[in-house]
């Protein structure tokens, strides 16, 4: 995942998701909980229980190998990325 680095406040944290967590998925506009975008990607219950979260600044940037936050996307302006791997 390619992430604007600008945009990002560190320390960042890795952790499971929690009931309640919500993030704009990329590409829309709104913000969605987690537990929705888990049953309208149909992950399975193992996928569920093993989803982590990427945060920074106690927003969530990205379900870690899955979805990027909309706020946390490249854009012209970029001028350095952050890239995660898995």
């Amino acid at each position: 995942m390619y992430i604007d680095y600008s945009k990002l406040k560190f320390p960042l944290l890795i952790r499971p998701w929690r009931e309640g967590d919500r993030f704009i998925p990329l590409g829309m506009k709104q913000f969605k909980k987690l537990s929705d975008y888990f049953i309208d990607d149909k992950f399975s219950l193992i996928r569920k229980k093993k989803a982590c979260v990427l945060i920074s600044n106690n927003d969530i940037v990205c379900v870690l190998g899955e979805r990027l936050d909309d706020r946390f996307k490249l854009v012209e302006d970029s001028k350095k990325v952050y890239i995660v791997k898995l």
